[in-house]
């Protein structure tokens, strides 16, 4: 695909920017038309600017990726591993890929490797929430480690301070860790985030058990499979 858009003053409009310039503008197209690993191809003359994209490599990685997700979503791991180390190769700064690829090796019960998989993903993307997400899981759930979990979820929390799944495993750890009450204030939070998410529910039903308020408990397993039909993730966002 070649786009020419005509060097005028009305270039500026479609791509407003503070100076400007060559350089400047030629950045704010470069970011405007990159498709992942994929950049156009920009050529400045006199009176336009010629841009050149390669559509049909866009369409191979997006059909490759998607096929990547259809294989995990069936638990299909072996041959999404392959799949996944195939994109990576093809494209090792995309941070997704080997996102993905951590998830892959959890599934597979390889921790080692699903851990060295999503520092990569962080070192490519440091703002990469699943990412983040999955390194305080991991650490949570197979290494016993709460205190190095925490400190990823705290980083998802820096990014985005209202998500509910990442406000609920923290109450989950906390839980973990004796401590009830801060507990409490992250499922609350969890709550006020998103009250359609199962998993606060359900962790507010255990709490409300083991304090035998065995009404509440009931209540809030009630609230969990109300709600289970109606908050669904696809499979590669699961942890």
């Amino acid at each position: 695909m070649t786009i020419i858009h005509p060097l005028d003053n009305f270039i500026y409009e479609l791509f407003p920017i503070i100076e400007k310039n060559e350089e400047s503008l030629k950045k704010a197209i470069t970011d405007f038309y990159t498709m992942g690993n994929i950049k156009p191809s920009i050529t400045f003359h006199s009176t336009y600017i010629k841009i050149s994209i390669d559509t049909k490599r866009i369409q191979v990685e997006a059909t490759k990726f998607q096929k990547l997700t259809s294989l995990c979503e069936s638990s299909q791991f072996e041959d999404a591993k392959i799949l996944a180390q195939h994109l990576i190769d093809l494209n090792p700064n995309i941070s997704e890929y080997h996102r993905i690829l951590g998830q892959i090796y959890s599934e597979l019960g390889n921790q080692e490797e699903a851990i060295n998989s999503l520092i990569y993903a962080l070192r490519w993307n440091p703002k990469n929430e699943w990412a983040l997400l999955m390194m305080g899981n991991i650490f949570a759930k197979f290494r016993d480690d709460i205190e190095t979990a925490m400190k990823y979820y705290d980083q998802v929390l820096i990014i985005k301070p209202n998500d509910c799944i990442t406000l609920n495993n923290v109450g989950a750890n906390l839980m973990q860790l004796g401590k009830k009450k801060e507990a409490l204030k992250y499922f609350n939070k969890a709550l006020k985030s998103d009250h359609t998410y199962p998993n606060t529910y359900y962790a507010l039903a255990l709490v409300a058990n083991k304090e035998n308020d065995y009404k509440k408990a009931f209540n809030y397993s009630l609230k969990a499979i109300e709600h289970t039909h109606t908050h669904t993730h696809t499979h590669t966002h699961t942890h």
